[in-house]
């Protein structure tokens, strides 16, 4: 049998790769609505929901409002060329609204210190019952080199080991 078209991401795909035995990755673009219909219709058919990686754009710094301070430049042009090329209009992606960057930064991403983001991953375990993230740590390609080698750091040294999932 040959799986359904995966464009735009609807639940009865991923009901069959659950159902065949193959898996899945819920990417970081992705509307999280649309990540929890497609995680609940993949375990319902008999996928392993723990291990589905789910994206999230990453960034970790030293406090929340240096974090903040440090990636907005960042969510701006993510958001501004997200838009500009219509990924809202493809459809069972990301909606408009999300692409509002505080609305972006709030639902879309994992942004923080080490402890705020520590706590919003194993929220997302929680909600997701995932326990692989796909962190997006480049936030494709607008983050400068220097924060995201700094965020990528924090996250394995900082972030890391007070996760106990």
């Amino acid at each position: 049998r040959i799986p359904p078209s995966m464009s735009p991401p609807t639940p009865e795909p991923v009901a069959w790769a659950g159902a065949a035995g193959y898996g899945m990755i819920c990417h970081g673009i992705t509307a999280p609505a649309v990540n929890d219909a497609l995680m609940t219709a993949f375990r319902l058919a008999g996928g392993d929901g723990a291990r589905v990686p789910v994206g999230r754009f990453v960034y970790v710094s030293t406090s929340d409002e240096t974090a903040r301070a440090e990636v907005w430049p960042t969510v701006l042009a993510l958001t501004d060329r997200l838009r500009s090329i219509g990924i809202h209009r493809r459809g069972g992606i990301v909606t408009g609204d999300l692409l509002d960057p505080e609305a972006f930064f709030r639902e879309m991403m994992i942004v923080g210190g080490p402890e705020t983001c520590a706590e919003a991953i194993r929220q997302l375990s929680l909600r997701t019952g995932s326990r692989y993230l796909n962190a997006l740590a480049g936030f494709f390609g607008y983050l400068p080199f220097d924060l995201m080698l700094r965020s990528i750091t924090l996250l394995a040294t900082e972030v890391r080991p007070r996760l106990h999932l």
